[in-house]
């Protein structure tokens, strides 16, 4: 019987535990990237958790509005490179700014991370959708997926999270900050790459998705950098033993953040 538990998925139970073990090992090898880039003050545990459970929540409002859109444009090419990474972005990033309320998203690196979680948990959701439902087991599809995640959603994410916390502290008027200042290049990346693999024949899409690749792994590690140097600002100046107080007078807690942009 229990060889015939999956078989409603259409697959079996080995080619089902197989999918699910490679989407949790690279999920995990994710993370824990991410999770080690923050140098002055690491994110809590629980924090990490709920960043992404919320990553795989954002797949529920994404589906159903890429759902209700789809029938708006007769153009595949133009669906998925432009309104799938619109829509995928903008319900991820609804959850960064509820995150940004906690007094952990304390600066870029923790807009990172954040960012970073809830694209990874969005990531774990669609390569289980592609891989179990989609494909109806395709191993290929979910490990092909999977080991490109990296630089895939949490990178999307993550920037814009970046974004959202060099708003969060480039100014005591947190209502006139730029939280979307960032949001623009995730789904400018997300549409590259979406359109490459629609677009790009496929005799040439390995070597082309290679190059893209390490185009985003050179962007990947220049935001990394852009954020470390405005949290080793926020670092020195006090701002993690001082954190979320903020006043007119209080200059030395306010980083002008629009040079590291």
């Amino acid at each position: 019987m229990a060889e015939n538990y999956f078989l409603v998925l259409g697959i079996d139970d080995k080619t089902y535990y197989s999918i699910i073990g490679i989407i949790v090992f690279f999920t995990v090898i994710t993370v824990i990237y991410y999770y080690r880039r923050s140098k002055y003050e690491r994110e809590p545990i629980y924090m990490i958790f709920v960043a992404f459970m919320l990553g795989l929540v954002s797949t529920i409002p994404a589906l159903f509005i890429s759902i209700i859109f789809a029938p708006l444009t007769s153009d595949p090419f133009f669906f998925s490179s432009v309104m799938v990474p619109i829509i995928e972005e903008m319900s991820k990033f609804v959850f960064i700014l509820l995150l940004m309320k906690s007094k952990h998203f304390d600066g870029p690196m923790s807009g990172l991370v954040y960012g970073a979680m809830i694209g990874a948990g969005f990531s774990a959701a669609e390569d289980f959708i592609y891989g179990v439902i989609y494909t109806g087991g395709s191993i290929g599809v979910t490990f092909a997926r999977s080991i490109i995640q990296i630089i895939g959603h949490p990178l999307f994410t993550g920037i814009a999270g970046i974004g959202v916390g060099m708003a969060k502290v480039q100014t005591n008027k947190l209502s006139n900050a730029n939280y979307f200042s960032k949001l623009p290049k995730a789904m400018l990346l997300h549409g590259i790459w979406n359109g490459t693999a629609a677009l790009v024949p496929p005799v040439l899409l390995i070597p082309v998705l290679i190059l893209i690749g390490i185009i985003f792994i050179m962007t990947l590690r220049n935001e990394i950098n852009i954020a470390l140097k405005l949290d080793h600002q926020l670092y020195e100046t006090g701002h993690y033993h001082k954190k979320n107080v903020y006043s007119e007078d209080d200059e030395l807690y306010i980083i002008n953040a629009e040079q590291f942009q």
